[in-house]
C-alpha cells in the first residue's frame, strides 16, 4: 500500500498533468478557430472571384483576364482543400487531447480518492507507539531489585 506522502506526490503530479492536458485542448481549440476563420475567408474570396469571372464577357478582348481569373480560382480551390485538411487535423488533434485530458482527470480522481481513504485510515488508527514519560511507579521492572556491591 502506498504511503501518504507518495500518494500526495502522485496526486499533485496527476493534477499537473490534467491541467497541462486541458491547456493543450484549449490551445488546439483556439488553433481550430483560427484555421476555420482562414478557411471561411478563403471561401469568401473565392466567391468574389467567381462573381468577377462570371461578370466578364466571353469575348476575345477579355480572354487574358478570364484566363488569369480561372488560374486564380484553380489555385484557390487547391489552397482551400489544403486548408480543409488542416481544419480536419485540428479536429483530430482536439479529440486526441480531450481523450488524454479525460484519462489524466480519471487518474487524478482515482489517486485523489485513494489519498482520501488513506488519510481516513490514518486518522482512525491508533498510533503503534505512544511515547510517555516513565515515572518510578510506572516502571514495569520496578519489582526487580538488584543489590550490587562493588
Amino acid at each position: 500500500m502506498e504511503t501518504t506522502k507518495t500518494l500526495q506526490v502522485i496526486v499533485s503530479d496527476c493534477r499537473r498533468k490534467a491541467r497541462l492536458a486541458y491547456d493543450d485542448v484549449s490551445g488546439a481549440r483556439s488553433q481550430l478557430a483560427q484555421q476555420e476563420k482562414k478557411l471561411e475567408s478563403m471561401m469568401n474570396y473565392q466567391r468574389e472571384c467567381e462573381k468577377g469571372f462570371l461578370s466578364l464577357p466571353a469575348t476575345a478582348f477579355y480572354y487574358a483576364q478570364r484566363r488569369e481569373c480561372k488560374l486564380l480560382l484553380n489555385h484557390l480551390t487547391q489552397e482551400m482543400e489544403r486548408q480543409h485538411d488542416r481544419v480536419q487535423s485540428c479536429y483530430e488533434r482536439i479529440e486526441q487531447y480531450e481523450q488524454l485530458w479525460r484519462n489524466c482527470d480519471k487518474q487524478f480522481q482515482l489517486y485523489q480518492s485513494r489519498l482520501a481513504e488513506r488519510l481516513k485510515e490514518e486518522s482512525t488508527q491508533e498510533p503503534m507507539y505512544k511515547p510517555a514519560a516513565i515515572k518510578d511507579s510506572d516502571d514495569p521492572y520496578s519489582w526487580i531489585h538488584i543489590d550490587r556491591k562493588i
